[in-house]
């Protein structure tokens, strides 16, 4: 069982002031002053996790909140969930770090987009602030504000997903026990038109040739340029049965993919099929990417 209590301090009547080291209590005991026992601040509340003891502040100075603060603290320890004297304190700027370093552990490419983010988006708003003080109500003020700025739903959703990966994992790390509720917007950024064949093949033409293969290959089966058609190699296209095969576990969204692709689509790749015997290379174009996507943007080579 948890107990609840008030700390105490030594209070010289005398002096009229809190004796609040070894030296001024002694000076006080010496002199003959009157000294009495204070309770002081607010109440605070100690109970058992794995046999050790835990003191935490309830902040407030009614009886009534550190009894409920117990009892739900309590309640979690039953649960097992990982409660520590340091829950509800953690702040801001420290769930943001945890959540740059859960996108850098595993290696998501839209870690520098994440950063931005959160330092140009959620900082301004929150910053300075414990996460468990975070409510819907500002919430949803972030979102009528990020709209007064003239950002779409789509925007102001990534940023409010980034705020509940945030509560999320700081309640996986036992720092957070409620997370507020964050209401999302509903988006309609539906695609409209489509690009017709004939339009497509105009483009091309103006594209450098090593671009054209690529572009046309993307085209056919609609896989992402960066990270799908640039990293394919000879030995995941197999003539015979005339498809290509994603490599499994490149994309989570697409792990071990084959798509039927006629041969002379699949030679589009980069390079005619190799021979017999002949080693595997990679079907890449001979420029960076960042070419090529500037390339693609301009409809023509790059500017230098």
């Amino acid at each position: 069982m948890g107990t609840i209590y008030r700390r105490q301090v030594r209070f010289c009547t005398t002096c009229d002031r809190r004796l609040d080291t070894t030296a001024a209590r002694q000076a006080c005991d010496v002199a003959g002053h009157a000294i009495e026992i204070r309770e002081q601040g607010p109440w605070w509340i100690k109970y058992q996790v794995g046999g050790r003891p835990q003191c935490v502040s309830s902040y407030s100075d009614k009886k009534e909140d550190a009894k409920r603060l117990l009892k739900a603290r309590e309640g979690d320890v039953v649960k097992g969930v990982p409660i520590t004297a340091h829950v509800g304190r953690v702040t801001f700027e420290e769930a943001a770090a945890d959540l740059v370093k859960d996108y850098t552990t595993n290696r998501r490419r839209s870690v520098r987009i994440v950063t931005l983010r959160v330092a140009k988006h959620l900082t301004p708003v929150f910053a300075h602030r414990r996460l468990m003080t975070i409510t819907t109500a500002d919430v949803r003020a972030f979102t009528a504000r990020r709209q007064a700025a003239g950002a779409s739903n789509a925007t102001i959703n990534r940023d409010l997903i980034l705020l509940k990966r945030m509560c999320v994992l700081a309640m996986q790390a036992g720092k957070l026990t409620v997370r507020p509720y964050i209401p999302l917007l509903k988006e309609s950024n539906i695609r409209k038109g489509f690009f017709e064949p004939a339009q497509f093949e105009s483009v091309t033409q103006h594209l450098p040739p090593h671009m054209q293969g690529i572009a046309r290959f993307a085209h056919v089966t609609g896989w992402r340029t960066p990270s799908e058609i640039l990293p394919l190699e000879w030995r995941q296209v197999d003539m015979q049965a005339g498809e290509v095969r994603a490599r499994c576990g490149h994309d989570e969204e697409r792990r071990g993919t084959r798509v039927p692709v006629h041969r002379r689509a699949a030679a589009r790749a980069g390079r005619s099929a190799p021979d017999r015997g002949a080693p595997e290379a990679p079907a890449r174009a001979p420029r960076p990417l960042r070419l090529l996507l500037h390339d693609w943007r301009e409809g023509g080579p790059a500017h230098r």
